[in-house]
């Protein structure tokens, strides 16, 4: 069987939530809900890299690679991966010194245990259902020490319990990292330890 061109990946793996009308993945659509309580769970994660240090983290769905400068910043080796041809080019042409890779969450273009951690901001919304499972599962195997999952209740009840059924067998915790002005989103970051 030939391989699956990168369309039908997409289509295969990502949610139809953000597929423009004629069938074409909208670009910027993920980052529509920026907002201040978004840079405050961001900054939860840039505080965790001060206080342990690891070596490398990877960002799954690094979209146009706007964490990347700050994680380098902080002498952290950076690689960001995202399936959107668009936001890859852009991230390569603004932030050259980064490294950055064309891939989905379900299949890593990367070495086993290669990264110290792996981080997702808000990713998982973008990932089939049925696909939940296996993109945690690759994040562990490129993953040496944890991965950081930070998803905003915008998520409905029954979908957080389906991120937690997909970590299922993996040791976790939970906290809340921040709060839209107007309260009625927060960010919760989970910690995942292998």
């Amino acid at each position: 069987m030939a391989d699956k061109s990168h369309e039908e990946k997409q289509e295969q793996y990502l949610t139809p939530m953000f597929l423009a009308p004629c069938g074409r993945w909208y670009p910027g659509a993920h980052q529509r809900y920026g907002s201040f309580a978004d840079h405050e769970a961001r900054q939860a994660f840039f505080d965790l890299i001060c206080q342990e240090s690891p070596e490398s983290v990877l960002d799954v769905g690094c979209g146009k690679g706007q964490d990347s400068k700050h994680i380098m910043e902080l002498g952290v080796r950076y690689t960001g991966v995202d399936p959107i041809i668009s936001n890859i080019e852009y991230a390569r042409k603004r932030y050259p010194d980064a490294d950055f890779k064309l891939g989905f969450i379900q299949e890593l273009p990367l070495e086993d245990n290669s990264f110290d951690w792996v981080w997702l901001m808000g990713v998982l919304r973008y990932v089939r259902e049925d696909q939940l499972k296996t993109g945690i599962h690759e994040c562990a195997r490129v993953a040496r020490k944890r991965i950081y999952i930070c998803q905003s209740s915008r998520e409905s009840i029954p979908t957080l319990d389906k991120y937690l059924d997909a970590a299922e067998g993996f040791s976790f915790k939970i906290w809340k990292v921040s709060q839209h002005h107007s309260k009625d989103i927060e960010y919760r970051m989970w910690e995942i330890i292998l």
